[in-house]
């Protein structure tokens, strides 16, 4: 547009920002907060969020941008680690709650299911950039991926598995889910909706990271990996807790 350049990857994320900032005002007054403390969280949870989000990415992809340092802040080609970007929110409201003498998990339970929302919105930038796809493959759903974004093992094939549909369909439910509960875990302590969010997304990217191809290792184990099974058995952990699952 002139000398503007809007890029899709960056749209997708501002529509996934805006999508989870308008479910949770309207979600707000279910847990009796003001509609501008919203707007501050947001304010403050973002930029924390989007901090870590590419510090995780730059970490993930070391190798790469220690030969291309320029690169580091190229946020607009791509590159946001959703991990780290977890971390990164969530540091954000521990840090907005505590200034605000707020409760932490009361507003996680708030906050959680927009952003659910906002991955499965989000992911689709993956696909405007063409990564966060699978291995090679001839399913009916396979999506094209262009020579320049293929990696050298799969050079010969054009077509593979658009993983990015796959968890951005899953995350939807994840959003589903937690959404039709939510009602339901209320009776609760605060925190409940928090750690069926992280055991649903803990399953949801342990399962999904064994078609990953560019993600980090640590002694040939993914990093992903580890992290996916922190969140499955964290959420069981506080949900067994609460009472909500019985038995071991």
């Amino acid at each position: 547009m002139g000398p503007i350049t809007i890029h899709l990857y960056g749209l997708t994320f501002a529509l996934a920002v805006f999508g989870g900032f308008f479910l949770a005002q309207r979600r707000a007054k279910i847990y009796k907060i003001k509609k501008e403390e919203i707007e501050n969280l947001f304010l403050v949870a973002l930029p924390t969020g989007i901090l870590f989000a590419r510090l995780y990415h730059v970490l993930d992809y070391f190798p790469y941008y220690k030969q291309n340092p320029s690169e580091i802040l190229a946020v607009w080609r791509g590159g946001l680690g959703i991990l780290g970007g977890i971390f990164g929110g969530v540091l954000g409201v521990w840090l907005y709650t505590k200034v605000k003498k707020l409760n932490f998990l009361k507003i996680c339970d708030l906050l959680v299911p927009s952003l659910a929302l906002g991955q499965a919105i989000g992911r689709w930038g993956n696909f405007f950039n063409q990564e966060a796809f699978g291995p090679p493959t001839n399913l009916p759903w396979k999506i094209f991926i262009s020579s320049e974004n293929r990696p050298a093992i799969w050079s010969e094939f054009a077509y593979f598995h658009p993983l990015f549909l796959y968890e951005s369909i899953l995350n939807f439910l994840n959003f589903l889910i937690l959404i039709s509960v939510g009602e339901k875990l209320k009776q609760y302590s605060p925190g409940k909706i928090t750690a069926l969010y992280f055991l649903n997304y803990g399953i949801i990217r342990f399962f999904t990271e064994f078609l990953r191809w560019d993600t980090a290792q640590i002694e040939g184990i993914k990093v992903a990996h580890i992290l996916s099974l922190g969140f499955i058995f964290g959420g069981l952990f506080f949900l067994r807790r609460s009472g909500i699952i019985k038995g071991r």
